[in-house]
């Protein structure tokens, strides 16, 4: 039994991302999104790696426990700079704007390229604000 909390939680995000990686590993039952391989290029696989991040991200922030809520999230390039755009489908939490906001500051203080220890250091560090929140 996990007395832990903490090991309670981990197990939660853990169980079902390793029951689907069992039940599918040749990755059979995965609809692609991008187009047929001769017709990819950089632009439109970084176009899909844009879009599993914000996928990926807007997932972790739609933490209500039961299917009743989403969050989704987009991208709008700005002279300025980029804009996130966050919605949900109940009240957007001023916690989980807060928690966006220090996932995407630690992810803009990384240099490129980030050395090894960097990059380990930044990735325990998002893994840890993910469980806690």
């Amino acid at each position: 039994p996990r007395l832990n909390s903490e090991d309670r939680l981990r197990s939660r995000f853990y169980e079902p991302l390793i029951l689907l990686h069992l039940m599918d590993r040749n990755g059979e039952l995965r609809v692609s999104r991008s187009p047929s391989e001769d017709q990819v290029t950089d632009h439109l696989q970084l176009r899909e790696l844009r879009r599993s991040f914000l996928d990926q991200l807007a997932y972790v922030c739609d933490h209500v426990k039961g299917g009743d809520t989403v969050t989704a999230i987009a991208l709008e390039a700005l002279p300025s700079g980029v804009t996130f755009w966050v919605t949900s489908n109940t009240n957007f939490a001023v916690v989980t704007a807060s928690f966006l906001q220090g996932i995407l500051s630690t992810l803009q203080s990384l240099t490129f390229p980030p050395s090894d220890s960097a990059t380990a250091s930044t990735e325990n560090e998002l893994f840890q604000r993910c469980v806690d929140f």
